[in-house]
């Protein structure tokens, strides 16, 4: 049954990768289309645009990537930006490693009054986004060098690092519940959180969740070291905050392996460091510099906005994860669920110190820990009885109707409530069925 389920999943998050859209000048939505994965919006260009520097010229110096874009004459930040403007994620440094980037432009990545003629090649450029995930990307992507391929690449590759997450969520559970009931939250999961919307775009996040369940299946239950300790590093590479997580594996790993096994799972995080220094130095001339600053925020505004904020709440989107709490009493006696549960608090903590709280659709920056949150869920959901189910079943049928028509058409849905989203598709509902079945039937 387990591979029928993981066979349905994989068709969806695939074959959605394939619905776009079509937009106008001012990226007004204007049909929709079956073609290759495309990015949409937010970071997804930037990050694309890292890759496609890597991939043709093995630098990070993006803003040749970024103009050439901009010209028409590739489509380096995505075939839905090509010969559009769009804004740029690079910082530039003078010869005393002056950030002087301010001075030049607007926030919005326009030039100031007077700074037009102002030649910025002159400057190092610092791509500002960290390099792990587009390092990866690009290792899988070097064939379609030159081509929108490369945007092909980066999105089934996001699909595929999604689908093994969900698999080491059910390999956690079966550990725990019933398979039946591993089953059936695996698919909430799937179906029922923001998680399918950004499997199909470009974001770190979900890379994070992935590893972050990855390892804690590999550590905790098989006792692995090398390779979760691999995936950990290239975590950290990937989002520089994710080091606090490693610090919770580290610590875990300490109270329950040998001094010998401790080292050995030090190593590959060690020699990640080192790297992420090396890249610091090359850069910037120091290894005390990085390129993506954190802006401290009121965590006590912060705090329950992270669940309650209708643009980004994870009750609003997810509100199955309120059983989270319920069955967190009864995960703590099994084993690793204390490093699961610090995984869980550290994360939302430092999230609400955090003065952005992302853009884009739903709880974008708490999708780091989406897949293990669903742990203590399933735990919740093995021992409910009758009755006591029925809140469950009605607050996932919520998430899935919402979250799998984000998944399916996610340029509509960007920045919008739940609320918003139901009132869109009201509106539009005829027009939106019209063209789908106009594209499926042109087929």
């Amino acid at each position: 049954m387990r591979h029928w389920l993981f066979l349905f999943i994989a068709f969806a998050y695939l074959s959605s990768a394939f619905i776009q859209f079509d937009f106008t000048k001012d990226y007004r939505i204007s049909g929709l289309r079956i073609d290759f994965p495309r990015v949409l919006s937010g970071d997804e260009p930037h990050y694309l645009a890292m890759v496609n520097s890597l991939v043709s010229e093995g630098d990070l110096r993006l803003l040749n990537n970024y103009e050439s874009a901009m010209r028409g004459e590739s489509c380096a930040t995505g075939e839905n930006h090509r010969g559009k403007w769009t804004d740029t994620r690079i910082h530039y440094f003078d010869e005393n490693n002056r950030d002087v980037t301010l001075d030049i432009f607007f926030v919005n990545g326009s030039r100031r009054p007077g700074k037009e003629g102002v030649d910025v090649s002159v400057y190092n450029q610092v791509a500002i986004p960290p390099f792990g995930m587009p390092v990866f990307v690009s290792l899988f992507a070097w064939p379609f060098e030159g081509s929108c391929g490369v945007e092909s690449v980066a999105v089934l590759l996001s699909v595929v690092v999604g689908l093994f997450g969900l698999w080491f969520l059910f390999l956690t559970l079966q550990e725990l519940v019933p398979e039946k009931t591993a089953l059936l939250v695996t698919f909430v999961c799937a179906f029922g959180t923001p998680f399918w919307f950004y499997a199909r775009s470009l974001y770190p996040q979900v890379y994070i969740a992935a590893i972050t369940m990855a390892a804690f299946y590999l550590v905790v239950q098989r006792k692995w070291l090398l390779l979760p300790a691999i995936l950990l590093g290239f975590g950290y590479l990937t989002r520089y905050p994710f080091v606090l997580v490693i610090g919770l594996f580290w610590l875990y790993v300490a109270k329950t392996r040998s001094v010998r096994d401790l080292i050995k799972f030090s190593v590959p995080l060690v020699c990640s460091e080192l790297v992420l220094l090396a890249y610091n130095y090359s850069t910037f001339g120091t290894v005390f510099a990085i390129s993506q600053s954190f802006s401290v925020g009121d965590p006590w505004t912060n705090l329950p906005l992270l669940f309650i904020h209708p643009l980004y709440g994870l009750l609003v989107f997810v509100p199955v994860a309120v059983f989270m709490l319920a069955g967190m009493r009864s995960w703590l006696r099994s084993r690793g669920a204390l490093l699961g549960t610090s995984i869980l608090i550290v994360n939302i903590l430092f999230y609400s110190l955090w003065a952005n709280q992302g853009g884009s659709y739903a709880t974008r920056y708490l999708l780091d820990n989406m897949l293990l949150l669903f742990v203590p869920v399933g735990v919740w959901l093995s021992r409910a009885k009758g009755p006591g189910r029925f809140p469950f079943i009605a607050l996932a049928a919520y998430g899935i109707i919402l979250n799998s028509f984000a998944g399916l058409f996610p340029a509509l849905v960007i920045g919008r409530s739940p609320w918003e989203i139901a009132g869109f598709v009201i509106v539009h509902v005829f027009r939106i069925l019209r063209n789908f079945f106009k594209v499926f039937g042109g087929m």
